[in-house]
This record gives structure tokens, sequence and C-alpha cells, in this order.
């Protein structure tokens, strides 16, 4: 698995996105550990297209991440948001 590495502001910068994801709930940590772990769903958004991941992170809560590759090899990882969502119920 490729290694990915993360951007982010710094969290006094009201306009960055650790701030941002903090107004959230979401921490820098659980935000990485949803995008870093290999058994998510990603998609695109439908509103910024960029991907967006949907996962748990290690303590349970489920989280949508929207972010975009700004560099490779490492890949390098910025987060424009995180937050909570409900679980999607299983179709049959």
């Amino acid at each position: 698995m490729a290694q990915k590495v993360f951007k982010w502001d710094h969290p006094d910068d009201e306009k960055g996105n650790v701030f941002h994801i903090a107004r959230h709930g979401v921490t820098t940590e659980e935000a990485e550990q949803v995008v870093r772990n290999p058994n998510t769903t990603i998609d695109r958004s439908d509103s910024s297209t960029y991907p967006i991941t949907f996962g748990r992170t290690k303590t349970g809560k489920y989280l949508a991440v929207v972010w975009f590759a700004v560099g490779s090899n490492p890949e390098v990882v910025r987060v424009i948001t995180a937050y909570p969502v409900p679980k999607p119920k299983r179709q049959r």
C-alpha cells in the first residue's frame, strides 16, 4: 500500500482544515485513520467531485472525509472536510 502523508494547516488558522474539521467534532488523527484504512468506501463528493472516503475510526466513529491528492511518491493528501455520518444500512 502506498504511504500517505497529510498536509494540515495550523490549528489556530480559522480558515484551515484542522479548525474546520474540529468544528464537526473530528480530529486530524480520526480523519487520517479513515483515509488510510484499506477497508473503507471511496466515492466522489456530489458537491465538489473530490474523493470522499467513508469509514470507521479506531473508536468506532463513522466519518465521511473529503480530500484530494496534492502530490505523489509518497501521496500527499489534503483533507477539505470531515464529519460524522450515519452508517448506511446494508441493502438486501
